[in-house]
């Protein structure tokens, strides 16, 4: 085993485009069929699940799991989407530089040894998403999204359907970030990025009674993370978090992890023999409880934003995301908690695809224009909503 730091570890390679796609293609056809033959023989895997849940499912498995066979491959490859971009979602493309008192306050904190967790020269690469219905009103406010990929991967290219539709329900423009990722860049590199990507726009005017931070699973648990950064530094808070199937345990220690394993799409990271034994790519085993890293373990959750949180009964973080929504509300803040029947992790990428899965979206549409004052403002009960596999609410009670 090498005992090089992680960060040196991989040669700066770039795989064909050409092969990581056909790759992915070759594989995933058959299992296709595979998935087809099944549901029509023996029926849907998940009562809910119609035809094509089912194949987008196996589909999101295969196009992860299999493109590539090392982590840097898997890495290039989260660049390629399954979807197209849809033909009407204005993109710009931005660069910003860290923040050298973000910097200065987490490289303090235990984590690995990542000296270039301090370079402040090197820009962090984002990108500005939107609807084309939006009006120039609407322009002042902003999403600020960080997606997921288990820190380890994961890219904006993914998630640009997903955000042109959070940006048509929302009524807001979409600031996506490429932060670092780990191995290469492990804790607290990427929490670096994401904070000074937020603090980067306060630097552009933008109000923080306009921004609503967001993220789906690693990037829900390191928005979460932002926030308490943020507060425990004395900095402007924005006006709401809105996750999406957050990760707010890295010890993977609730039942749920391996009750949903044989439904969800999440499914485990590859190995490499050239990094050390340990639970997660993204920092080491003892750093797994720190606030920063698994939020619910934090012993200090006062004084949070309001939070929204969707999240589907059968993926794998479906146990955790509930105890941390009910630790939430039991320190006295505002928490939204939807739970949605059925639905796999990560669900709302399959807006284009499924009713409940874009239902969702236009109630997180909803609950960000309620967070920045442009609809009913928000109230400061913690609620629980159950929904249907088609987004049909079927009851909401107090937590």
């Amino acid at each position: 085993m090498s005992s090089q730091p992680f960060y040196n570890l991989y040669p700066n390679h770039s795989y064909s485009y050409t092969y990581l796609v056909l790759k992915r293609w070759v594989i995933l056809l058959p299992r296709i069929v595979l998935a087809i033959l099944s549901h029509l023989i023996f029926g849907p895997k998940i009562q809910d699940w119609d035809l094509l849940y089912q194949i987008t499912v196996i589909s999101a498995i295969c196009w992860d799991q299999f493109g590539g066979s090392n982590i840097q491959q898997k890495q290039q490859a989260a660049h390629i989407a399954l979807l197209p971009t849809p033909s009407k979602c204005k993109i710009v493309k931005s660069k910003f530089k860290r923040d050298q008192k973000v910097i200065d306050y987490l490289s303090q904190l235990p984590s690995d040894h990542a000296p270039h967790a301090k370079n402040a020269d090197e820009r962090v690469y984002g990108e500005w998403i939107q609807s084309d219905t939006l009006t120039v009103a609407d322009e002042d406010h902003v999403i600020y999204y960080l997606h997921g990929g288990g820190y380890y991967t994961g890219s904006i290219e993914v998630y640009k359907t997903l955000l042109y539709h959070l940006s048509k329900t929302s009524n807001s423009k979409v600031f996506a970030i490429q932060y670092r990722l780990a191995p290469q860049n492990p804790y607290p590199c990427g929490l670096i990025d994401a904070v000074s990507g937020y603090l980067y726009l306060l630097e552009q005017g933008y109000s923080p009674n306009n921004i609503v931070i967001s993220g789906d699973s690693a990037g829900g648990g390191l928005a979460i993370s932002l926030c308490l950064v943020l507060r425990d530094m004395k900095l402007v808070q924005p006006a709401a978090l809105y996750l999406i199937c957050p990760w707010v345990d890295l010890t993977s220690s609730f039942p749920s992890f391996q009750t949903n394993a044989p439904y969800d799409i999440i499914k485990p990271h590859p190995k490499d023999q050239r990094i050390p034994n340990r639970l997660q790519y993204y920092t080491k085993d003892e750093c797994l409880k720190e606030s920063y890293v698994s939020p619910i373990w934090s012993k200090d959750l006062t004084n949070l934003i309001p939070m929204f949180i969707q999240t589907g009964t059968v993926e794998r973080l479906h146990d955790e995301i509930i105890e941390f929504s009910k630790k939430v509300a039991k320190f006295n803040n505002s928490i939204t908690l939807e739970t949605y029947q059925s639905h796999v992790h990560d669900f709302l990428l399959m807006a284009e695809l499924n009713d409940g899965a874009y239902q969702a979206c236009i109630r997180a549409g909803e609950f960000i224009k309620r967070a920045t004052l442009r609809s009913n403002p928000i109230g400061k009960d913690s609620i629980r909503v159950s929904l249907s596999f088609t987004g049909n609410e079927i009851k909401s009670e107090r937590m």
